[in-house]
């Protein structure tokens, strides 16, 4: 099938007109080319595997024949209503939610409700009775384990989607999912790239499969025997700039980093990936105090808090998230129990799905030049430049990774991308020069002890605005929380003299300090004390407010059950006394009139 015979309209996939209705209402006004090559062969029933780049579609190429199917067979009655027809097995959490989410604005289409669950909602276990069942492998596999959900559920499946294959496979749980599948099962393989794990268990799951491959050029790799192959290749437009900085000491990021934002070099919202943990922390103060409005991913927080810190960045709360990733440099040797595995699903980089980040800045650079290191900047990379719009991806060297690194990338991302790696020459160096006192200043009030405070308030202001968890919490306890919010919440906050430029620096690019805080969608002034306080009267932000409200209706309904069944109770005592003479007999009448007995 060559990539001119790809359906244009959704009119000509042949879907249900419910799901054409939804997805024109979504504003899809047509197919994306992978979802033009893959949904004929998936609405057959046929076995497909998916390779492309995160944001060409995939989520809906296999969620619009997962809806259909199930429409299909309510309406043939080929299986049973309530028996769940699919399985999505996503590498994360965040992807699972999100996941989660494609399928419930699709299926609001569909009557009668189709039940999507999210295994790893903790508010919420997946029932026998759902229609789909989305999670990561060590979520499902713990609930077969301990009972949770039925073995017979996954060998009743009609379909099964792996979802970020190449870091799936290398999970032991997904092996206990694999034993307990049943032989007839169509399979949607979906992966970014091709790797031996990948190869593997498409030859053991998938019968005869149709695989379809995104690329950016013309040309394509002859189809392998057996294999039928979809031409879906096309040419993009080039929207992603790769470019890289060099810094000549730790301190020198740092105010590369800040030149690049005072000097409105960067704009729209950011993403910055560094090392480890406690660095994200150590970043956000050093850029909240220059009026960056910065929020930190942090993988140890609750799963709910952490997927709310996402929706507030993919909402545009704050323009700037700082986080952490390595589940792909461990990806080829991680050790697969479930505990290590609940650990890596908490990682950014893998299939989470941002909306308009303009910005990847890669501010520790990249230690080595490895294959695995580069396979990780890739994905990073892929999450701006999505859809058209452009993006940039910044590296920060330092010198030794210059040398090492910045020929084979530019080599790597030739071959494999046919995109270029430059310098970053919109950064006049004797600029950054001339601001970097101003960053050297805000650095120095950015000790490891200021960050680890200020990682310990943010976890407590959580807490803190936690109406469920204040629930539980003696005075003693919530005394203590606002202690340690109250000792660190007054020492962030932006300081204007360190984000103004005199005009005898002769800096071309710096413009106001008021335009330079629009720009960076700062909080005017950005003051933790009142960030707090902000925080903990909207009730709506807080992220467990979905269970404060469902224990509390249940508990309503209880009451109410609870008052009407003892009303119904009061008349039915009522409706049998009727009649009847309640005046006591004379003697007890007069009993209380006697006097006391005399002995």
């Amino acid at each position: 099938m060559a990539s001119g015979a790809l359906a244009s309209t959704w009119g000509d996939l042949r879907l249900l007109p419910a799901l054409t209705e939804a997805v024109l209402a979504l504003g899809w006004s047509g197919p994306t080319t992978v979802q033009a090559a893959s949904l004929p062969p998936l609405l057959k029933g046929q076995d497909v595997s998916l390779q492309g780049s995160t944001g060409s579609g995939k989520t809906a190429a296999f969620v619009l024949p997962i809806i259909q199917r199930i429409v299909r067979e309510r309406q043939t009655a080929a299986a049973a209503a309530d028996a769940p027809c699919a399985m999505v097995l996503t590498p994360s959490i965040e992807l699972a939610e999100q996941t989660t989410e494609v399928f419930d604005r699709i299926a609001r289409y569909v009557k009668p409700r189709i039940v999507i669950d999210n295994a790893c909602d903790a508010t919420r276990a997946p029932s026998a009775s759902s229609n789909v069942i989305v999670g990561t492998p060590s979520a499902i596999a713990q609930m077969l384990k301990r009972g949770a959900l039925p073995t017979s559920v996954v060998a009743g499946l009609r379909m099964l989607v792996i979802d970020e294959a190449d870091v799936l496979v290398t999970m032991q749980s997904l092996a206990v999912i694999q034993r307990l599948l049943p032989s007839t099962l169509q399979t949607v393989l979906v992966s970014a790239t091709l790797t031996e794990g990948v190869a593997a268990i498409k030859e053991q799951l998938l019968r005869n499969p149709t695989n379809i491959t995104l690329t950016e050029d013309n040309e394509g790799p002859a189809a392998a025997d057996g294999d039928v192959v979809v031409d879906a290749r096309v040419k993009a437009k080039k929207h992603l700039h790769h470019h890289y900085l060099v810094a000549t000491t730790d301190a020198h990021h740092y105010t590369l980093l800040y030149a690049l934002f005072r000097l409105g070099l960067i704009s729209g919202k950011t993403l910055i990936f560094v090392d480890d943990e406690e660095h994200t922390y150590k970043l956000q103060h050093f850029l909240e105090q220059l009026a960056v409005h910065t929020v930190v991913y942090d993988a140890s927080l609750p799963l709910n808090v952490r997927l709310d810190v996402l929706k507030r960045f993919q909402r545009n709360v704050q323009g700037t998230l700082v986080c952490t990733d390595k589940t792909l440099e461990k990806a080829e040797r991680l050790q697969v129990d479930l505990t290590a595995e609940d650990k890596e699903t908490a990682g950014l980089t893998r299939g989470v799905d941002f909306h308009n980040v303009r910005n990847v800045i890669l501010f520790d650079g990249i230690p080595s030049a490895t294959a695995m290191n580069f396979a990780a900047y890739t994905h990073r990379a892929g999450r701006t430049g999505r859809a058209g719009a452009d993006g940039n991806v910044i590296t920060l060297f330092t010198v030794a990774q210059a040398q090492e690194v910045s020929r084979p990338l530019r080599e790597y991302l030739r071959t494999t991308r046919d995109e270029p790696f430059r310098p970053f020459k919109k950064l006049d160096r004797g600029d950054a020069a001339r601001i970097q006192y101003r960053a050297d200043t805000a650095l120095n009030n950015v000790t490891r002890n200021a960050a680890r405070k200020l990682r310990v308030a943010t976890v407590a202001s959580e807490v803190a605005r936690s109406n469920y968890l204040a629930t539980h919490m003696s005075e003693t306890d919530t005394s203590a929380i606002k202690k340690i919010v109250g000792k660190v919440k007054d020492k962030v906050q932006s300081d204007e003299h360190l984000m103004t430029v005199p005009t005898y620096m002769k800096v071309k690019k710096a413009d106001s300090v008021d335009k330079y805080k629009q720009r960076v969608k700062a909080q005017h002034p950005l003051n933790r004390d009142e960030l707090f306080n902000r925080i903990a009267k909207k009730k709506a932000l807080d992220p467990l407010q979905r269970v404060v409200d469902t224990v509390r209706n249940k508990e309503k309904k209880m009451k109410e059950r609870a008052a009407a069944a003892r009303e119904k109770a009061v008349k039915a005592s009522s409706s049998k006394g009727k009649g009847r003479s309640f005046a006591r007999p004379p003697e007890a009448s007069n009993a209380g009139k006697r006097g006391p007995r005399r002995s």
